[in-house]
């Protein structure tokens, strides 16, 4: 994390192309091309905000070294931006690929990486709730790429959790890019296991006709049996609240 302030224009924020429009401003750096940059929000003061951002980088880096998950390798600093305002900048590793939300098929052939993959970050959301500690729940399709790290030329194609700005379920609230939404802690987590379920139906589509993810199944069971013995109460309260929610926790 980098708490010194840097004029944007000057390194490392040469402007390069902008590959995405919109709130974010994601830009190729000119300098660089394996990697990107992108805006995020600033959360109070310069050591607040140089705080929260070194906690959310710490938290990504334990899902890879704890569970396995590719992310992108990251960086922070807090700067000038092009309107002389304080902005934070995100630098990560550009990956080449697509997310699954483009990607209407999968080769049979990486049906293993991906259990892997997506079984490491619902195990490390588990894992989080259940020691009452932030746990990852922006696990959407669009967040998930397939590819490798540009830096890494004519490697091999992997998953990766491309979206590294935020998207942990604190005690009260869900972080997302800076924004802070209150959510409660139990019903944002089951809530993510729903959506999870949901998704794991498309997931296997992509890969091919009566195809099953069954590690991927095996794992969600094991999690909603958790919640059904330990968590009755709370799920009855959020069944109250989403009465369709039930059929997932079956």
């Amino acid at each position: 994390m980098h708490e010194g302030k840097q004029k944007f224009g000057g390194e490392p924020f040469l402007a390069g192309e902008t590959l995405k429009e919109g709130e974010f401003g994601i830009r190729e750096l000119e300098n660089n091309p394996d990697k990107i940059v992108r805006t995020e929000s600033m959360i109070g003061s310069i050591k607040e905000t140089a705080a929260h951002y070194k906690n959310i980088k710490a938290n990504f880096e334990s899902m890879k070294n704890d569970y396995g998950v590719n992310v992108p390798d990251m960086d922070v600093v807090i700067g000038n931006n092009e309107n002389g305002g304080e902005s934070v900048f995100m630098i990560v590793d550009k990956i080449e690929g697509k997310d699954l939300g483009e990607l209407k098929n999968l080769p049979d052939s990486v049906k293993d990486k991906f259990e892997k993959f997506y079984s490491g970050v619902l195990q490390s959301m588990f894992d989080g709730y259940k020691k009452t500690k932030p746990f990852f729940v922006d696990i959407k399709k669009e967040n998930i790429m397939y590819g490798h790290k540009s830096k890494e030329k004519g490697a091999e194609d992997d998953f990766f959790l491309a979206d590294v700005g935020g998207g942990f379920q604190y005690d009260n609230y869900v972080e997302y890019h800076g924004q802070i939404i209150e959510t409660d802690y139990d019903e944002s987590f089951f809530r993510a296991i729903v959506n999870a379920k949901t998704d794991i139906q498309d997931y296997e589509k992509k890969f091919g006709e009566n195809v099953v993810l069954d590690g991927i199944r095996s794992k969600l069971e094991k999690i909603s049996k958790y919640c059904q013995t330990n968590q009755q109460q709370k799920l009855e309260a959020f069944f109250a609240k989403d009465p369709t929610a039930k059929e997932f926790f079956k």
